[in-house]
This record gives C-alpha cells, structure tokens and sequence, in this order.
C-alpha cells in the first residue's frame, strides 16, 4: 500500500529475514523498476499504527493478517506482541525518486 513516499507490507515469514535494513533495492511496481529503502518496523504500537494506515486503503487486511482485534477494532496487544516475537512486523519500503513516475495515476 503506497503512503505518500513509501510503501507499506505486513512482513512475516522467512522472506523479512533476507531483507538488509537501510540497503537500497529495485522493486518491481507497476510495471516499473523503483528504487527503495527497507525499514523493519517491530515497536508494537508502530506496527499498530502502520496496520491502521494499510487496513483503511485494503479492508481486506485482515484476512491476512490473522492477529486479533478488539470490538475497537485495535488490534489486541498479547498477541500483537506475540506475533511481532515470532518475526512479524511492517516493512517500510523508503521509496526514491523513481517512484514518481511508477506512481501516476494511481490512487494512493
């Protein structure tokens, strides 16, 4: 999910683990190559917040994102804590100036 001038993934599994914090990588988006920034956010009241953000752009969030929320609609913060312990967390894909370009038209 775009967010301004970066990119916003729920991150779990064995695929975060390849990622090198701060390192620039090529992205391919939209039919273009961009470059980006990964950050590997694991404070639990930041992957809240960054959750909240991608869950008002894909409702549909929560499908995959199986970490319980209360009738608040926040998510519940025993297993939050839990899921961020076992190697979840939001990945911040930094983007650079090449983004412009893969960006237009599209909403965000």
């Amino acid at each position: 999910m775009a967010d301004g001038a970066v990119l916003l993934t729920p991150g779990g599994g064995r695929w975060t683990e390849n990622i090198r914090e701060g390192h620039v990588v090529r992205l391919h988006l939209r039919g273009h190559d961009v470059d980006a920034r990964p950050e590997l956010v694991r404070d639990p009241e930041e992957v809240e917040q960054l959750l909240a953000v991608i869950r008002a752009a894909n409702p549909s969030l929560d499908r995959f994102v199986r970490i319980p929320t209360g009738p608040d609609g926040a998510y519940e913060r025993g297993p939050l804590r839990g899921a961020i312990a076992h190697g979840f967390c939001v990945v911040v894909w930094h983007l650079g100036q090449s983004w412009q370009h893969a960006w237009a038209g599209y909403p965000t």
